[in-house]
């Protein structure tokens, strides 16, 4: 009789042994794949710096492992909202002077990369702008991002 009870004694503690293995095998999976999805997220930065012209330039950098798909981008002055950077910035200031500027649609950015969104210089009064953008990471992952230009114009 005490035979048969360490035998089935035995038998439980395989199982519950196997079955804890069985639950830190799901754990480790799942804490893999939060793992891969975070190291291939593309983390936006941006750059607001002058070119040789004395033109303000606004860039936006991917600063993470990722590409990010952009699904568009928005200029957002007072309460209303733009694609074109021309026709906002005129209603903020008609004496800005654009040099060149980027409208974002279906446009992928990938890591290390970045895009220019806008040159421009001069102004007369200040402004109080958001330039917002929608995009995805490789596993389709939806996040939104601005930048937001308060004070002086260009």
């Amino acid at each position: 009789m005490q035979k048969k009870y360490l035998s089935k004694l035995d038998s439980y503690a395989l199982m519950m042994i196997a079955l804890s293995a069985l639950i830190v095998s799901i754990w480790q999976v799942n804490q893999q794949q939060k793992h891969d999805r975070i190291s291939v997220r593309p983390y936006l930065d941006w750059i607001q710096t002058q070119d040789k012209d004395d033109y303000v330039v606004i860039l936006v950098k991917n600063k993470g492992f990722g590409p990010a798909f952009f699904e568009k981008g928005e200029l957002i002055v007072g309460d209303k909202s733009f694609k074109d950077w021309r026709e906002g910035l005129s209603l903020a200031d008609k004496t800005i002077q654009i040099k060149s500027s980027t409208s974002l649609g279906k446009y992928t950015l990938l890591p290390g990369e970045e895009i220019r969104l806008i040159s421009a210089k001069g102004g007369s009064k200040n402004i109080d702008i958001t330039y917002k953008v929608h995009y995805e990471d490789a596993y389709g992952e939806e996040f939104e991002d601005y930048m937001q230009y308060v004070g002086q114009p260009f």
